[in-house]
């Protein structure tokens, strides 16, 4: 009798610490430079002012549940011009991507199970080189109008995630200090 109490508790630790390593993941809205999701900064390109297109990707991470709205800002430096944004799937919008978004999904809840491309930001380029630019910050943050960060789930009450804003950047800088290549190899003895 003593053996089953133990199987049964020693099972229970497992899923519990099973169910903490998944809540573990932290629930983030990001901007990517890519369609992969991948890019996270990029630098001004090389040509005239305002004649550059830039296509941004705000994407939901780690909600981990299927999701029926959420809501988000996104500031932009002033090397990045607003020009407007596409929306990749059916939505009911409240409001833009700088002035803070409330997205609703058309035909009910989406799976954000994975990474969620939520809106295409289009932009122009209002700089032509990394000169006396640099780390200048595109944030994500809560929408001004509501103060919420974060995803919905519907329910009886209906069940907020809050999220984390990540931030991007253009022109970014590498910090680099002077060294000698002996203390270069003490690193990697």
């Amino acid at each position: 009798m003593c053996k089953p109490v133990v199987v049964v508790l020693v099972s229970l630790l497992l899923i519990t610490s099973g169910f903490t390593i998944l809540s573990a993941q932290t629930p983030f809205v990001a901007v990517y430079f890519d369609e992969k999701i991948q890019v996270e900064a990029a630098t001004c390109p090389i040509a005239p002012p305002g004649t550059v297109v830039q296509r941004l990707y705000v994407a939901a991470l780690n909600f981990n549940a299927m999701i029926n709205a959420i809501e988000f800002q996104i500031t932009f430096p002033p090397e990045l011009q607003y020009i407007g944004e596409n929306y990749l799937m059916p939505t009911l919008t409240n409001g833009t991507t700088p002035t803070g978004l409330q997205l609703g999904f058309l035909g009910g809840a989406v799976d954000a199970n994975t990474a969620l491309i939520l809106v295409e930001v289009v932009l122009l380029w209002q700089c032509s080189a990394c000169t006396g630019t640099s780390n200048a910050p595109i944030t994500v943050g809560p929408n001004p109008r509501t103060g919420l960060l974060g995803a919905f789930v519907l329910g009886d009450p209906d069940v907020e995630i809050p999220g984390v804003g990540l931030t991007a950047l253009i022109c970014p800088t590498v910090p680099v200090e002077p060294t000698t290549w002996g203390r270069v190899k003490a690193l990697y003895q």
